[in-house]
Order: C-alpha cells, then sequence, then structure tokens
C-alpha cells in the first residue's frame, strides 16, 4: 500500500550521478558508430576491361553474387547481367523468374 518512499539526499544524488553515466556512455556509443554507406546506385559499364576481368573470376554469376562484388543493388546487378547477356558475355545457364544462373560464354 502507499507509492513510492522519497529517497534519501545520498540516494537521490547516486541516482543522478548513475543517470549522467549512462548518458554519457551512450553518447560515447553513438560516437563510435561508423556511418553506414548505401551501396553504389549507378551499374559500372559493363564494356571496361576491369569490370569483365572482375566477371570472368566469378564461378557462378547470379545477381546476389554481382551485387556483392560491385556494392550494387540488387536490380541493378540483374540489369548488369542482363546487359552483358545481350552483349553474349554470358549466357544464362539455369534459373527461373525469381532467380537466374548465369556461365561465361564457352567458345564452340
Amino acid at each position: 500500500m502507499g507509492g513510492k518512499k522519497k529517497l534519501s539526499m545520498v540516494q537521490a544524488e547516486k541516482k543522478q550521478l548513475r543517470m549522467g553515466e549512462r548518458e554519457t556512455k551512450k553518447k560515447e556509443a553513438e560516437e563510435k558508430k561508423k556511418p553506414r554507406s548505401p551501396p553504389g546506385i549507378f551499374a559500372p559499364n559493363v564494356n571496361k576491361p576491369e569490370v569483365l576481368e572482375a566477371i570472368k573470376k566469378l564461378r557462378v554469376l547470379t545477381p546476389y553474387v554481382v551485387a556483392k562484388q560491385f556494392n550494387l543493388k540488387l536490380s541493378i546487378a540483374k540489369d548488369v547481367l542482363r546487359q552483358l547477356e545481350a552483349n553474349g558475355i554470358i549466357e544464362k545457364v539455369a534459373g527461373n523468374h525469381t532467380l537466374k544462373i548465369y556461365a561465361l560464354k564457352t567458345a564452340k
């Protein structure tokens, strides 16, 4: 019964010190946080030799792998793969409407 009892002066001072320490810890933690950079928005030029070399080194070509390699959004990675397929550099090996798997075009 009854409500919360009034704190003594010593208890109130200790509580105030603890609250101050918590606030400073929160501020320090916020300062330590590294700002995240958003993924790249622009697709790399697929005709550049550096891009083609990087793609040739990959074992499997899926939108996810290309997005990770070039720090792109998935939709842009899909566009890059479609563009490479249209240029005749890669070919679709397997997949459905959700996921497409590509491979480098082999010389026949």
